[in-house]
């Protein structure tokens, strides 16, 4: 008698990845499940992976899910929400670059609250990636990206509370 099981080729879109690192610690973690046969494609989004059969489609989504990405099911909606916040964005971007010509902001409270609103940004479109980056021991650029706006954010917000700024780097977040 013959055991034999099936090697079934599967292909799913990621959200989340922005740099080659993710694609490299989106595959570590698939390995980690038993999936040996496995590449990301990064500019496409791609995970291609051989599936021996004996690995759910709940463990796989876990493995996305641990690597700190999430595998895209409504790419419409997802565009609009990128499309959303990214224009919310550059609108707060755009006010800081304009207030860069000037040796101080006339607002300090009000640069704090769009400093604060564009932080929560990055912590939606990062915080996760950074979680899960963090947890399997490795720093990915979302780690650096929050970990930089937010000294960026509580520095100026210290400066500004105890009234001791001679610079407010709001901007920066």
């Amino acid at each position: 008698m013959q055991n034999s099981t099936e090697i079934i080729t599967q292909s799913l879109k990621i959200e989340g990845m922005t740099c080659v690192n993710c694609a490299l610690s989106l595959e570590k973690s698939m390995k980690k499940i038993g999936i040996e046969q496995v590449h990301v494609n990064f500019p496409n989004k791609e995970l291609i992976f051989e599936n021996p059969g004996n690995i759910s489609a709940n463990d796989v989504e876990n493995a996305v899910k641990n690597a700190g990405f999430s595998i895209q099911k409504n790419e419409k909606q997802s565009q609009l929400q990128t499309q959303i916040l990214g224009g919310i964005s550059l609108l707060i971007a755009l006010y800081f670059m304009f207030i860069m010509f000037f040796h101080h902001s006339p607002y300090p409270y009000f640069d704090a609250l769009l400093a604060l609103l564009s932080l929560s940004i990055a912590y939606y479109k990062f915080g996760k990636g950074a979680y899960f980056s963090v947890k399997s021991g490795e720093a990915n650029m979302y780690v650096l990206i929050l970990l930089g706006a937010s000294t960026a954010f509580f520095f100026s917000l210290y400066l500004l509370i105890t009234n001791s700024a001679t610079h407010l780097y709001f901007e920066t977040t």
